[in-house]
């Protein structure tokens, strides 16, 4: 996360490309107008910054030195979080007056003290800000004098009631020599620089870049072509504030996810099962459509297809990866039969008869029971008969029964044996 609220954060570039009183001695930068709208493009790119782009000011060729401090000032008092100024253009300094004077269109450099405006003027407008946090650029000659109070003390700024989170100011040169602007190229040196740093940049695995990034990338490559030595001076941590999303790890962040599709491309049907396969194409088509390179630093699906990529993760790895927590619809075996009730075997004869269903029976009694009873039956049968006889006054009923008896006798033990 960037150290700033960009919805209370106010920017404001402004540019001196023509002094047109004093050309001789202040020749034209067409470089400053480029320095400006190259700037405010990355201060608003949402991949970069992220400022809105209404809350990204630019003020070229102001005309006098209070049409500047005037739109600085503006621009300042609506800062609620961070201020960041830029100016670049001729720095001068006066042959009877000490400070450094910042240049306007109808600037002179003989009589810069009285149409240029001093820098002191220019710092009481950033020093007036409720931002508690100040950053200041400054790209023309012996802008390092700016930095012996560039933001005021910090006792002045407390005293006003200004909470300050942290300041930082970068100079392009000390305060003895000149800036650098190329005849030809695009931007002035030092400018030129900082945007190739903000727009691709830097090696390393920082997600964000810290002023003191930026500040120290600049001045390797400025030392390394032999150009000014930049100056920094830093206030309450300022350089540790967040300005940037580090583009140098999204690039290599795309150069990755195009070999990961070329890997898988090239494994397609051999390494993965279908549903896989669509889960990983989602995966990559959703993180490029989306453009949100930041958070794959930690996503644990990223690393291990970067890994994969590379053949140091296994194809056992990636897939655990991408179905953690969830069940894996190709670890469930096509081959495994559905649960169902039992079925009738099926009759392999050409008969169009339904087929019967065998139902079991229930258990039979016991036999020794059934006997038992028989017999206190039987038995039951011949009191009454012999008690009807006596009524009767005859032993008919007695030898009916007697023969009964004995039938049912005979076919228990002659008839055919139970099925047990």
């Amino acid at each position: 996360m960037l150290s700033f609220d960009v919805q209370q954060t106010r920017a404001i570039l402004i540019g001196t490309s023509d002094c047109i009183y004093d050309a001789q001695h202040l020749p034209p930068l067409p470089g400053v107008v480029n320095n400006v709208l190259d700037l405010k493009r990355l201060f608003i790119d949402p991949d970069i910054v992220g400022l809105p782009p209404a809350s990204v000011h630019t003020l070229l060729n102001p005309q006098t030195p209070s049409e500047l401090a005037k739109g600085l000032f503006q621009v300042a008092k609506e800062a609620l979080d961070t201020l960041i100024v830029y100016y670049a253009g001729h720095g001068m300094k006066a042959q009877a007056a000490s400070g450094l004077y910042l240049a306007t269109r109808e600037t002179t450099e003989q009589a810069c003290e009285f149409d240029g405006l001093p820098f002191e003027t220019f710092r009481r407008a950033v020093a007036s800000s409720p931002a508690r946090k100040k950053i200041l650029i400054l790209d023309c000659c012996f802008s390092g004098e700016a930095l012996e109070d560039g933001m005021g003390s910090e006792a002045a700024l407390l005293a006003a009631g200004i909470e300050l989170k942290g300041t930082f100011s970068i100079a392009s040169s000390p305060a003895t020599k000149l800036s650098v602007a190329p005849l030809g190229d695009r931007y002035t040196a030092f400018t030129g620089e900082l945007i190739t740093i903000l727009r691709d940049g830097i090696d390393g695995d920082d997600q964000f870049l810290t002023l003191d990034h930026v500040y120290q990338e600049l001045r390797r490559r400025l030392l390394q072509t032999g150009l000014p030595e930049p100056q920094c001076q830093s206030r309450l941590d300022g350089s540790r504030l967040k300005i940037a999303r580090n583009q140098g790890i999204v690039l290599d962040l795309r150069a990755n996810l195009s070999a990961i599709q070329t890997r898988l491309d090239a494994n397609k049907g051999q390494h993965f099962e279908f549903e896989t396969f669509q889960k990983i194409e989602q995966y990559l088509f959703a993180v490029k459509q989306s453009g949100d390179f930041q958070n794959l630093l930690v996503d644990p699906r990223y690393l291990v297809l970067k890994r994969y990529s590379t053949n140091e993760a296994t194809v056992e790895q990636v897939v655990k990866a991408f179905w953690i927590g969830q069940i894996k619809p190709e670890t469930v075996s096509r081959d495994t039969p559905e649960v169902a009730p039992p079925r009738v075997p099926e009759d392999k004869g050409q008969s169009t008869q339904p087929r019967s269903v065998h139902i079991q029976p229930p258990e039979p009694k016991s036999p020794q029971l059934v006997l038992a009873l028989a017999e206190i039956s039987l038995g039951v049968l011949l009191l009454a008969a012999a008690a009807w006889g006596v009524a009767l006054g005859s032993a008919t009923p007695f030898v009916l029964a007697i023969l009964f008896v004995a039938a049912v006798v005979i076919a228990y033990n002659v008839g055919p044996t139970p099925q047990r």
